[in-house]
């Protein structure tokens, strides 16, 4: 149910997407999520954490929605946050891209239950074309330990007579309602 609310949440931005930022590159993109790596190693840590997200950028600003189906600790996570990616350099075809996230997580443990919070991701994103590599670090807190993150985004730039791909499909949704 979280999942279905929070790409209607999404298509709900995308659509009124033209009176918040009318003059801003605006474009949709779709995350892929897959490894973590654990600063300390004594746990048992899942490192392999698939899911997937949607991200909706305005320039150089985000708004993301990511869904984990199975975090570190073999529980769900999802996040709900905004960010900023700044284009820093160009090598070659490649363009290197720091940047930062705040977010609204739940992170689920198994046994105990689901602890909610603010989470501050700095990170970098390697971009070639409609493609991205992005690796985010989370802090270690506590007894928590230190996690480097590593995901995929793609692109979705193309445009249509009625808008960029997808914003014209979550129109159309909204408007048939």
């Amino acid at each position: 149910m979280k999942k279905v609310l929070s790409v209607l949440f999404v298509c709900f931005l995308l659509s009124s997407s033209a009176a918040i930022a009318e003059e801003a590159e605006r474009h949709f993109a779709v995350d892929i999520w897959g490894f973590s790596h654990h600063v300390n190693r004594q746990r048992d840590y899942n490192e392999f954490n698939p899911g997937g997200g949607v991200r909706l950028y305005y320039g150089n600003l985000f708004a993301a929605v990511d869904i984990v189906d199975r975090n570190s600790v073999r529980g769900n996570t999802w996040a709900f946050g905004v960010g900023y990616e700044y284009p820093l350099a160009k090598i070659g075809s490649f363009t290197l891209s720091p940047m930062i996230e705040i977010a609204r997580m739940g992170y689920q443990f198994p046994k105990y239950g689901t602890l909610y919070g603010p989470i501050l991701l700095p990170g970098v994103s390697i971009r070639k074309g409609l493609l991205s590599g992005n690796v985010v670090y989370v802090p270690s807190t506590g007894k928590r330990s230190g996690i480097v993150l590593f995901f995929a985004t793609v692109h979705f730039e193309r445009e249509t007579e009625s808008g960029t791909l997808p914003f014209a499909f979550c129109r159309k949704m909204v408007s048939d309602c």
